[in-house]
């Protein structure tokens, strides 16, 4: 009789702690605590008869098996998920999970959606807006549209458009501080983003401008908490202009200073391999590059 395999709970634990050799990375990932993921760990080694990590003060690092067994245990994962989606897709009505964050979300994909909807009727469209990195691997999201430098190993990441920034401000507040000038940016109070710090240095440093005075600056946690700020007239901010085409055309969002910088990085659509032959998010893919032209398209034009 052949050796039972071990349970499957067992062999996702192992596979999430070899992945990012580390037991508290996979308790964070599976929420379990790194005990319970040590514990757990230590009862399959046990069945298998050889330990999986070799453990010191420092961490746990896969012993020469643990490499061995990883591989293993990590194809069996993919083929599992791979076979199960063809079979979902085959015999459940299709379902999209998007992520991607607020501004992105509210400005240009849910103003348009319903045209995607029509052209696919019975394909499930969810699209989840918020500003934290998505780990695609342990939840159900199945494509995610980023700004970054597009260096997300393990996944497939295809650009869809490259980024231009500017100082943007309410038309009351470019009014009230007299906004004609380049220089003038040092001056009044700076919108500065989690996450993208450093941003109006690089802008100093592109013109050639006075370095900004970090005493002026106010700090949001996030991209979309910023901008909001800059709406309701509270300071000038650095915004990504393909995403906000519709506050600009809408006047609630003006670029006092008529002049933009391009930047490395870039929006981008990341989705897992697996999900390479899907036609549903393929499709999606497509008709997202092509709105992104056109919201381009329109900020070019725009005076």
């Amino acid at each position: 009789m052949s050796q039972r395999l071990p349970a499957l709970h067992l062999l996702r634990l192992f596979e999430s702690a070899a992945r990012q050799e580390s037991f508290k990375k996979a308790g964070e990932e599976l929420n379990l605590t790194p005990s319970a993921i040590s514990h757990q760990i230590k009862a399959l080694e046990e069945q298998l008869g050889f330990p999986l990590f070799v453990r010191s003060a420092r961490g746990v690092k896969l012993s020469t098996g643990g490499k061995d067994y990883y591989h293993v245990v990590h194809a069996v994962f993919q083929e599992l998920e791979r076979g199960t989606r063809k079979v979902l897709s085959r015999h459940s009505a299709p379902r999209l999970r998007i992520t991607t964050n607020p501004s992105f979300a509210n400005n240009i994909i849910l103003p348009h959606l319903g045209d995607f909807e029509a052209a696919h009727p019975g394909l499930d469209v969810e699209i989840g807006s918020s500003s934290d990195l998505v780990d695609l691997r342990s939840t159900d999201v199945d494509l995610a549209i980023r700004y970054g430098d597009g260096n997300w190993p393990g996944l497939v990441v295809q650009k869809l458009c490259d980024v231009r920034v500017a100082p943007v401000c309410s038309p009351d507040f470019a009014a009230r501080h007299e906004l004609q000038e380049l220089a003038q940016y040092s001056t009044v109070p700076l919108i500065n983003l989690t996450g993208y710090e450093g941003m109006w240095h690089r802008w100093a440093r592109y013109y050639d401008l006075p370095k900004p005075d970090n005493r002026r600056q106010m700090t949001y946690e996030t991209y979309d908490g910023g901008i909001q700020a800059a709406i309701r007239g509270l300071g000038l901010a650095i915004a990504l202009l393909e995403m906000e085409s519709p506050l600009l055309k809408q006047k609630m969002l003006i670029t006092p200073f008529d002049v933009v910088m391009s930047i490395d990085e870039a929006l981008y659509v990341v989705y897992q391999p697996v999900d390479s032959e899907r036609a549903e998010l393929l499709a999606f893919v497509e008709w997202l590059r092509g709105l992104i032209l056109k919201e381009m398209n329109c900020i070019h034009q725009s005076p």
